[in-house]
């Protein structure tokens, strides 16, 4: 019975198949199927297995949206495809259905295939590795949008004539194209040169674009079909079209450039992939090109992500941008002009979100892939993204030369240590503090770059010795922790998080996420944390009255002018545990829950 049942549907299937291909032929040619041409048959063909990839692909977006699924978007200047039509049948779990069908037609498969252009929309490895991603994070059920450009003529066409290269425009465009959507309720308008305005309003700068010419950024999507999952992702690729199509003043004053000024921007952007860059127009119009769907592909992404969520600074708990190569990388300075000037958050709120939502591929390390722009050019295109790179730069110098002076202090912090190895070889290296009996120990971890790894992985760890086998207090301080103990973990000037110790100092080589550079030795030891993030952290400096006060003994977290000492863990103060951890309390309620905390505060 359930064979017959699987006939029956299977039959269904290829006669509904059927009627839309022909009532295809009807609706957009007045003709039957055996009078169109084998151009007007694919086309018929196109629509009707879109009608069904339609039907998954809006499945696919609610299962997305119920699950409140994380986004990849996955941004790249190229996505080399090859013929959409083929490799639709291929991957719908009804192929063989849709293959009989057109058989049972009179048409044939390959003929109508071949009647589809290949979509210009890459050239080489760097857009056929993107068109692959994509099709294996919809096999793989990984929720995802390609993100890049709808260009007209795409690359070029080959012909040789006298033994020489000759490139004609592909236009494969031309008689438009049956798989895509327009999506024009998703446009948005993307901002060129001008100047940037800044006003100070309650103490704050914000910075305020003018002067500008601008385009609108219409998304085309396509369906990009996993194997055999009924799982449909997109592909959105942008067009260009201007804010004013037609200025009929200047058309009447005799100005018929200025008439269409509008409408040739536009269409410049979107008409070829790679244009040539060896002289300033050609520069201009690739970063352009760049600027314009990164723009427009965060700004749509934002906005999707806040139709559900409140909160714009949890952006990387549900959404990732992926660059693919440098032609996006300016999804930094514009992720970062996006969350300031329209969303109102400091640079610090800004910056967090930005390093924490993105992702770079880097294929090549050739100077001439690693694209450069004269300053001149950039800062009259993009002054705002302009702005913020220079700042970028700035603090990022600023922490280049903090790492320089630390690594100074590091080494005469070796060369003392050595010093006192040397006179005490045969002394234990560091006293053990007594327990008080009932009470737990409090610690203070200077975590830095190793945070977040050691934060996520819920431990703390420490090596036994340096390469050149030196041993330090602050990594022996592991010894001394007991499960129960509790420990403040420092991290950039601020105590972002506390923890319990759930076990005892135990002998574990070095985790692999924290090999990171060769100056320690793989053998460590290592406690394992119950880890408690504090959402509003507490600045270290703001109680140096305090640290000052209680860090007058050697081997204190701080020295004797409240500075953090150079190390990793240390016995802090009761009296000074207690003044970090009410303050932190005060600024964050839903620590008051934690059993551990309050027994601490409330001890005698």
């Amino acid at each position: 019975m359930a064979k017959n049942e699987g006939m029956e549907k299977h039959e269904e299937f290829k006669a509904e198949f059927k009627k839309r291909v022909k009532e295809q032929a009807k609706m957009l040619y007045r003709k039957s199927l055996d009078e169109i041409s084998d151009r007007h048959k694919f086309v018929c063909v196109a629509y009707a297995v879109k009608d069904i990839v339609i039907d998954q692909w809006i499945a696919t977006q609610k299962a997305y949206d119920e699950k409140d699924a994380k986004i990849v978007y996955y941004l790249s200047m190229e996505f080399l495809m090859g013929r959409a039509l083929g490799n639709m049948i291929i991957n719908l779990s009804s192929r063989d259905e849709i293959k009989e069908a057109i058989e049972e037609l009179g048409l044939d498969l390959n003929v109508i295939e071949d009647q589809e252009p290949d979509a210009a929309l890459g050239n080489g490895g760097l857009g056929r590795l993107a068109a692959c991603f994509l099709d294996s994070l919809s096999t793989l059920n990984y929720p995802a949008y390609g993100c890049g450009i709808r260009y007209k003529y795409g690359m070029f066409q080959q012909k040789i004539e006298n033994g020489y290269q000759k490139e004609i425009p592909e236009d494969w465009l031309r008689h438009a194209n049956p798989l895509e959507i327009k999506r024009e309720e998703y446009a948005c308008e993307v901002k060129f040169g001008g100047y940037v305005r800044v006003e100070n309003r309650d103490g704050r700068n914000y910075f305020i674009q003018e002067g500008y010419q601008s385009v609108n950024a219409i998304p085309y999507d396509m369906p990009i079909v996993g194997y055999g999952n009924n799982v449909v992702n997109t592909l959105r690729i942008w067009d260009a079209e201007p804010v004013v199509h037609f200025n009929l003043d200047e058309f009447d004053k005799g100005s018929y450039m200025a008439a269409v000024e509008q409408e040739n921007l536009a269409k410049t952007i979107t008409e070829v992939l790679y244009p040539n860059d060896n002289h300033y127009a050609g520069k201009e119009l690739r970063l352009k090109q760049q600027y314009f769907f990164v723009s427009a592909s965060l700004q749509t992404a934002i906005k999707k992500y806040l139709k559900n969520h409140d909160d714009i600074r949890k952006l990387p708990e549900k959404v990732v941008f992926q660059m693919n190569d440098t032609h996006p990388t300016l999804t930094v300075a514009e992720l970062m002009r996006l969350l300031m000037d329209e969303y109102n958050l400091e640079w610090d709120e800004a910056w967090n979100i930005t390093t924490h939502a993105c992702a770079y591929t880097n294929h090549t390390i050739m100077s001439e892939a690693l694209e450069k722009w004269p300053i001149e050019l950039f800062s009259r295109l993009l002054p705002r993204c302009y702005q913020i790179i220079e700042e970028i730069n700035r603090a990022r110098n600023e922490e280049h030369k903090k790492q320089a002076e630390r690594e100074m202090v590091r080494q005469q912090e070796r060369t003392r240590v050595n010093a006192e190895k040397k006179a005490s070889a045969n002394k234990k290296s560091v006293a053990r503090p007594k327990r008080i009996s009932g009470k737990r120990m409090i610690f203070f971890a200077f975590q830095g770059n190793t945070f977040d790894k050691e934060f996520n992985g819920g431990y703390i760890w420490a090596p036994i010795s340096n390469k050149a086998g030196n041993k330090f207090h602050h990594w022996e301080k592991l010894l001394d922790v007991r499960a129960g103990d509790i420990i403040l973990h420092g991290c950039d000037g601020y105590i972002k998080a506390i923890s319990v110790a759930k076990t005892s100092c135990f002998d574990c080589v070095q985790p692999e996420e924290l090999v990171v550079e060769d100056l320690w030795d793989r053998e460590g030891r290592k406690v394992e944390c119950d880890y408690v993030k504090i959402e509003k952290p507490i600045k270290t400096s703001d109680f140096k009255d305090d640290i000052i006060r209680f860090c007058q003994v050697k081997y204190s977290p701080f020295d004797k002018d409240g500075n953090g000492n150079m190390g990793y863990l240390f016995d802090i103060n009761r009296e000074l545990a207690k003044i970090f951890i009410r303050a932190t309390v005060n600024k964050n309620n839903y620590l008051n829950s934690i059993d551990y905390i309050n027994d601490f505060l409330n001890e005698e």
